[in-house]
C-alpha cells in the first residue's frame, strides 16, 4: 500500500511544473533573420537560389523571383513532380524572393527545417505525404562485383564542393559536401571523396538527364539503391555529357558535346565521339554498377492541402 502511495505521489510530481524548474518546450529551428516578398515574372531577368550549406555563403540565402515548388524542393528534399498542390505553386504567376540569414554552421537537416518554419509561419503552408509510385531506375551491383575502393579512416572531414540539384530555370545545378564536379571535353567528371552509396544515387537521376541530353525543366528519374553496399568510397565518374550546359561551359571547349540519345539504354554504340563513355557504360565499366529501368519506384510526395499565395508581412 506505501509502494503504490509513492508511486501515485511520484506520477502526480512528475506532471507539475515547478518554479525555477521550468524548461522551454523544444522549438523548431528559425532563422535569425528573414524577409518574404512577392515579385512579379519579368522576361529576361536572373532567377536564382543562392547559398545556404555547402555553398561559398553558408550564412545567407538569397533567391530571386523564384516559384513555391522551387522552395518546397529545397525545403523538403523532394523533386518538383513529387509536389501537388495548385497550379500557381509552379508557374510565373506567383514567384518570391527570399533573404534570410542563419548560423554558418547550419547542417542542411537543420536549413530545411528552418525553411519549412518559413514556409508555415509567413505563408501558413500545411501539406500531408502520401507514397506514390513513379517510373525510374534502380541501382545494381553488376557482374564481376563492384569496383569501388574504400575510403581510409581519416579525421579531416570530407572537402566541400557539389552535388546535384535542380536550378530555378530548370537546368542543372551543384551543390552539397564531399563531392566535387567539372566539366571536360563535353564530359561530366565527378570526384567522391569518402562517400555512400547513397550519395552517389541522390545525384544519379540528374545525371542521367545529363547524359541522355534532357531538355531543361525535365522531370528528374528516381533512382533507388539495390546495391547493398553500405561503406564509405573514394571514386571517380568520368561520363559524356549531351546537353548544351557542358559544351558552354567555361571548363569545356566548345563543339566536342556528344550526340543527343532518345534511348538510354547501356551500349557501347553510345559513347561519344571523345570516347567516353554515357553514364550507364560509365557506371559498369569504372565502378562496377548497373543501373535498370523499373516501372515501380515507391516515394515520398507532398500533396499541400493549404498555403497563401501572400506573405505575412515581414
Amino acid at each position: 500500500m506505501i509502494r503504490t502511495s509513492n508511486l501515485v505521489a511520484a506520477s502526480i510530481l512528475s506532471t507539475v511544473t515547478w518554479c525555477g524548474l521550468a524548461q522551454e518546450p523544444p522549438t523548431a529551428p528559425h532563422f535569425e533573420a528573414e524577409s518574404v516578398k512577392v515579385a512579379p515574372f519579368i522576361s529576361g531577368q536572373s532567377r536564382s537560389l543562392k547559398g545556404g550549406p555547402g555553398s561559398s555563403d553558408p550564412g545567407r540565402i538569397t533567391y530571386t523571383r523564384v516559384s513555391l515548388v522551387q522552395i518546397l524542393s529545397k525545403a523538403y528534399g523532394v523533386q518538383p513532380d513529387q509536389i501537388t498542390g495548385p497550379k500557381w505553386i509552379g508557374d510565373n504567376s506567383n514567384l518570391f524572393v527570399i533573404v534570410a540569414t542563419m548560423p554558418p554552421d547550419t547542417d542542411e537537416k537543420q536549413f530545411q527545417l528552418m525553411l519549412q518554419d518559413l514556409l508555415a509561419n509567413r505563408l501558413h503552408l500545411t501539406l500531408h505525404h502520401e507514397t506514390k509510385s513513379f517510373p525510374g531506375y534502380q541501382l545494381t551491383v553488376a557482374k564481376g562485383g563492384p569496383k569501388l575502393k574504400e575510403s581510409p579512416s581519416a579525421g579531416d572531414p570530407p572537402p566541400v564542393g557539389r552535388g546535384m540539384t535542380i536550378g530555378p530555370d530548370g537546368n542543372l545545378q551543384r551543390t552539397g559536401p564531399g563531392v566535387s564536379a567539372m566539366y571536360l571535353r563535353g564530359a561530366e567528371r565527378t570526384v567522391y571523396k569518402e562517400r555512400t552509396i547513397d550519395a552517389l544515387v541522390s545525384g544519379l537521376g540528374a545525371m542521367i538527364n545529363l547524359s541522355i541530353g534532357a531538355n531543361a525543366g525535365s522531370p528528374i528519374p528516381v533512382v533507388v539503391d539495390k546495391t547493398g553496399l553500405t561503406g564509405k568510397y573514394d571514386f571517380n565518374l568520368n561520363f559524356s555529357c549531351a546537353v548544351p550546359s557542358c559544351s558552354t561551359s567555361p571548363h569545356a571547349p566548345s563543339g566536342l558535346a556528344p550526340q543527343v540519345s532518345s534511348d538510354p539504354a547501356p551500349a557501347s554504340s553510345q559513347d561519344d565521339p571523345t570516347g567516353i563513355p554515357n553514364l550507364f557504360v560509365a557506371l559498369e565499366r569504372q565502378l562496377g554498377l548497373k543501373l535498370e529501368k523499373t516501372k515501380d519506384v515507391a516515394v515520398d510526395a507532398l500533396v499541400i492541402d493549404h498555403v497563401d499565395n501572400t506573405p505575412t508581412e515581414n
